[in-house]
Formats: structure tokens, sequence, C-alpha cells
């Protein structure tokens, strides 16, 4: 059975809550499994090119081998947002992440 499609806003507030849940460090395949169902595209998709690359909401962080992925301040900023205003997550600058045209925050 297919997934509803989510909301722009409550991917972004799935993957900034991953990353709480991991103690502020969450691996590939923790976000990887936790939001996008394994979907490596979708990661590269929303983590890579959005969340790192674009709007610097989270970085990522060599220790050793392992690749983990923390949030930055601008990320908690909006992890706060996201958390503490419903009006927000509906507002057209987060709809507007929707499709294949994510824009700047």
């Amino acid at each position: 059975m297919r997934r509803r499609r989510r909301d722009p806003s409550t991917i972004l507030k799935e993957i900034l809550d991953k990353i709480d849940e991991e103690s502020g460090k969450a691996l590939k395949n923790d976000l990887k499994a936790g939001v996008f169902g394994g979907n490596e595209d979708q990661f590269r998709r929303w983590v890579v090119k959005f969340c790192i690359d674009k709007n610097q909401l989270i970085r990522e962080e060599r220790e050793g081998k392992i690749t983990v992925y923390v949030k930055t301040e601008h990320g908690e900023n909006w992890h706060r947002l996201l958390c503490e205003d419903e009006r927000f997550r509906t507002n057209r600058v987060i709809y507007a992440l929707s499709g294949r045209k994510l824009r700047f925050l």
C-alpha cells in the first residue's frame, strides 16, 4: 500500500526530529530508513541537495570512517518554528518546497 503524499513541512520536520532522536547525530541509514523508507533518491534530494547544499539546515561531519548529520543553528531555528506554530507549517514558504522546485528558505 502506498503512503499518502506528505507535505514538505512534514518531511522537513521528520528529518529534524530524527536527528534529535539520535542524540543530535543521525547516520545516513537512520535518516533513510526512518524518514524516506530506504529511498536513496529521496534522501539525496532532501538531505543533500536541499538541507545541506541550499539552506544549510544540517551539516555532514566525519567521525573516523562514519558520516553523521547534525543540525546547524539555522536548522534549530526552523525546527523550533515547525514544532511550535501550526500556521507556519502550512505557510506558502514551506509549501513551495514540494515537487522538483525546492527553493531557498
